[in-house]
């Protein structure tokens, strides 16, 4: 039950992005917190957020948007943009 609770207030935040500007935190970073304070609580090291990574992440779901697709490998035809 605390389980589900807790994953119920994580997409909570998650949904409406409350709190981020009051802490001084981006989104990302946010998300980030809130995944490490799980992790901490099963016992598992942090996480450390990656700025080189999550912008690589953000220009691959742009590239994704921008041609229309939803997966991993590039679709026939398609070509990256980055």
């Amino acid at each position: 039950m605390k389980k589900a609770l807790t994953s119920g207030l994580v997409a909570f935040l998650l949904l409406i992005g409350i709190g981020t500007q009051a802490l001084g935190q981006t989104f990302e970073e946010q998300v980030a917190s809130l995944v490490n304070q799980e992790r901490s609580k099963q016992g598992l090291n942090a996480l450390t957020y990656n700025t080189a990574l999550a912008k690589m992440a953000e220009d691959k779901a742009k590239d994704m948007y921008n041609k229309n697709y939803f997966s991993h490998p590039l679709p026939p035809m398609a070509h990256p943009s980055i």
